[in-house]
């Protein structure tokens, strides 16, 4: 049987952390995380996040691989998904 979409959304959510912009602004300090700004460019340039790499979210499976080699990286994406959960 197929999974509905809202299925497999409720799945994937489950292996998603998600947090806010300042406590992974923190945790980022310890663990030296790639941000990866997932917004499209426009949005970028009215308020770009300082040390993030931008690759828009339409085009970030083709690319986030030239962004680092080290598969145990922690890589935390920034969005404008929900208000005090744009990181995750």
């Amino acid at each position: 049987m197929l999974k509905t979409i809202s299925t497999l959304i409720a799945e994937i959510r489950k292996n998603i952390q998600t947090t806010s912009a300042h406590d992974a602004y923190l945790s980022e300090q310890k663990e030296k995380s790639l941000f990866i700004d997932v917004r499209e460019a426009q949005e970028v340039a009215t308020s770009p996040v300082i040390n993030s790499v931008n690759i828009p979210r339409g085009v970030l499976e083709m690319n986030i691989g030239n962004c680092t080699t080290d598969k145990n990286q922690r890589i935390s994406s920034l969005c404008n998904w929900r208000p005090g959960e744009s990181c995750c």
